[in-house]
């Protein structure tokens, strides 16, 4: 009735909560697909599905307030669903339901690109295990293949000094004060580097990088210090390197 523009004066906020009582009472299960109630009745495995429900969710941020997401008739969490498992991903699983899940619960905005390549790993992987793929085994399947990578490319350590820097010998650890370090896991920052007056600010970055199994020293100057990282690598690369995309 709720869906219908109709409030019919009982409280659903905590549908669940319902639903453990009805089956203690009972002691009857509520079915998994019953309206409203069961356990997967807002959940999709479908790629096409999960692709129009990410960008349904994407476009009811950013709306008028309005609920238009398509195949889900009410907002889950007018029920005390979340959106975790309105989107869980087998081998049927496309790449709009990965990159849903990335973002949501990591905050990674995968390029179209990234999504293609990566929901296909994913497919991989649930098709050969015969599993749901657990946020954790995105998680872990991510990381093993975008972040701990060490061939051929390993970032050991850098600096990253901003406004004009001479050339010359290795630069000490601390610049003005400041100590910027070693990369576990780090990363170097915006694309852009803004000063004082607001305009783009010159950055220079010095690192230390393991490449095709040597250790090499990189010195770039840019307008920030991903693009100052990489005009220094690039002068150690046959095939230059671009940053295509960035997002924050």
């Amino acid at each position: 009735m709720l869906s219908e523009g109709v409030d019919p004066k009982i409280d659903l906020s905590d549908l669940p909560s319902t639903v453990e009582v009805v089956e203690y009472a009972t002691e009857v299960k509520v079915g998994a697909r019953h309206p409203w109630g069961g356990a997967l009745v807002f959940t999709s495995f479908s790629g096409t599905h999960q692709d129009a429900i990410s960008k349904g969710l994407t476009a009811a941020e950013d709306g008028d307030g309005m609920w238009r997401v398509p195949y889900l008739p009410l907002d889950p969490q007018d029920l005390g669903r979340s959106y975790e498992s309105i989107v869980r991903i087998n081998s049927q699983s496309g790449k709009g339901g990965v990159a849903f899940l990335m973002e949501k619960e990591f905050g990674y905005v995968l390029p179209r690109e990234m999504q293609v390549e990566f929901a296909q790993l994913v497919k991989a992987y649930t098709g050969t295990h015969e599993v749901e793929a657990s946020v954790y085994d995105l998680w872990e399947l991510f990381r093993q293949t975008y972040l701990v990578r060490h061939t051929p490319l390993q970032l050991l350590e850098y600096r990253v000094l901003h406004g004009e820097v001479p050339t010359g010998p290795p630069l000490p650890n601390v610049i003005n004060g400041e100590w910027i370090g070693s990369t576990n896991g780090a990363e170097l920052g915006p694309i852009q580097s803004v000063g004082p007056s607001g305009g783009v600010e010159p950055v220079t970055v010095v690192a230390e990088v393991i490449l095709d199994g040597k250790r090499v020293s990189v010195r770039g100057g840019g307008n920030g210090p991903i693009d100052a990282f990489v005009q220094g690598l690039n002068t150690h690369l046959r095939q230059h390197v671009e940053v295509m995309r960035y997002y924050q």
